[in-house]
């Protein structure tokens, strides 16, 4: 009992630090460098070729990042906390 209420808080608190950052488009070089120094913290995506969109959750510093076929996808990942990349169309 204890366990999950501490799972439904710390899901509502990964909502709320979610809801403060709006997906970013970004040029091939600041994704790099994002990924590279995970700084600024946020969301991250740009389009790598035509039916391919990378996406990157720097909410927490830790540079997930998932590849998807629209930038619906993507788009749906970076903004639903919690949602597996898988059920979102990640390609990996």
């Amino acid at each position: 009992m204890i366990i999950m209420r501490l799972l439904r808080k710390i899901r509502r608190w990964l909502r709320r630090e979610r809801l403060t950052y709006t997906p970013q488009k970004v040029t091939p070089e600041a994704m790099a460098r994002i990924i590279d120094t995970r700084e600024p913290h946020g969301l991250f995506y740009r389009k790598e070729a035509r039916r391919l969109y990378t996406g990157v959750d720097n909410t927490s510093g830790d540079s997930w990042t998932e590849a998807f076929r629209s930038r619906r996808q993507c788009l749906r990942w970076l903004r639903c906390p919690g949602l597996e990349p898988e059920d979102c169309g990640a390609l990996g």
